[in-house]
């Protein structure tokens, strides 16, 4: 849909081809927890307050997209998949059913792994790389979907972390771990786009881009060139 000649998208192909594809969408920062606050307050990070990925709670005086839908009676769901948007930062308020199930363990298994190795042993850094797999929050976010009343309006936040680093590499997408973590996903999202049906508005987005060595940076949250801004 972006150009890529590599990519294996068809699902995320075909929902660019038959919506509305925006080619200049730009993120207020590439840091997953302020992002993700903007998404669904519509405020600046200087406004919710959430500046980094821990360390930072959303204030209760500030009204979130899943409240305002409750109030219109929306049954409300999120399907979280990093542990930087726990229930703990504030991001939660209006949805019935937050499912985050984290190990609170992994976070002290990746900080001793990261001692061992002589990395440095950063709790933002374990914090980042604490996840559900992507199966396993699109099969309870399709539970939750066909458990519903179809007769009420429905509002879900199914979130994908598998794109994010550390990536890995899946047989059935060789030879690039990122664009296999993205093949990945593409295909997960077939089986909930086949599931939501065609009556279903579905948004698409992205909280960052990659910079993917770019202006000298790998990753993202140290930047703010356009590699890592634009979704």
């Amino acid at each position: 849909a972006y150009g890529d000649t590599q990519a294996r998208t068809p699902v995320i192909d075909n929902l660019a081809a038959s919506g509305v594809l925006f080619r200049e969408a730009h993120s207020v920062t590439p840091l997953t927890l302020p992002s993700h606050a903007t998404l669904l307050t519509g405020l600046l990070p200087s406004q919710h307050g959430l500046r980094d990925n821990a360390g930072f709670r959303l204030d209760d005086s500030i009204t979130t997209l899943a409240e305002r839908l409750r109030i219109q009676n929306y049954q409300t769901a999120a399907f979280v998949s990093a542990y930087v948007l726990d229930s703990a930062w504030g991001l939660d308020r209006g949805f019935q059913i937050y499912h985050d199930p984290f190990d609170l363990s992994d976070i002290d298994r990746r900080e001793l792994f990261d001692t061992e190795q002589g990395r440095n042993g950063n709790s933002n850094h374990a914090f980042g790389e604490v996840e559900i797999s992507g199966a396993e929050v699109v099969n309870s976010a399709i539970g939750w979907w066909e458990n519903t009343d179809t007769n009420e309006r429905r509002f879900a936040w199914v979130h994908l972390y598998d794109p994010h680093a550390p990536w890995v590499e899946h047989p059935e997408f060789p030879g690039d771990p990122y664009r296999s973590e993205i093949s990945h996903v593409d295909q997960l999202l077939r089986r909930l786009v086949r599931t939501v049906g065609e009556d279903t508005l579905i948004i698409l987005t992205s909280d960052h881009g990659e910079a993917l060595w770019e202006h000298g940076e790998r990753e993202h949250g140290i930047t703010l060139t356009r590699s890592v801004t634009r979704v």
